[in-house]
């Protein structure tokens, strides 16, 4: 099983370096508080395929869609356990752009994760980096 991990981080195999944010909310006397943190990631990176594309929900298809293939664990979001608290999906800043992933499937026997992500536009991005307005 080691041997698909060591092939995934492979630089002469296609591993390139990304950075994952990650943005938890809580709910605070009627305000969002975020909490975002980042690290950084090495794994596989692929256009998504055609069947990625008719397989995705309709608000997500779009024709930007990357796959990931890595050993971290990646987020397409989830609500807290507590009432009023959330984990926004990660972010993902690679090859000049941002995606926001919208589906993960764990390979846990292997280790790997593989996500789907779309790439979201200068406004999508600006409103990241400002959520106040966020559901407040």
């Amino acid at each position: 099983m080691n041997d698909l991990r060591e092939a995934l981080l492979d630089p002469d195999l296609g591993a390139v370096p990304f950075t994952v944010e990650r943005t938890s909310y809580r709910r605070d006397h009627g305000s969002l508080l975020p909490l975002s943190r980042t690290f950084p990631v090495v794994g596989c990176v692929h256009p998504a395929p055609a069947e990625a594309l008719r397989l995705s929900p309709g608000e997500e298809t779009r024709e930007e869609m990357i796959r990931i293939y890595t050993t971290a664990s990646l987020s397409a979001g989830e609500n807290g356990p507590a009432a009023g608290s959330f984990l926004a999906a990660d972010r993902i800043r690679v090859q000049g752009g941002t995606w926001r992933v919208v589906e993960v499937r764990p390979w846990s026997a292997f280790g790997l994760y593989r996500a789907l992500a779309v790439r979201l536009d200068a406004e999508e991005t600006e409103e990241a980096e400002a959520p106040e307005g966020a559901g407040g």
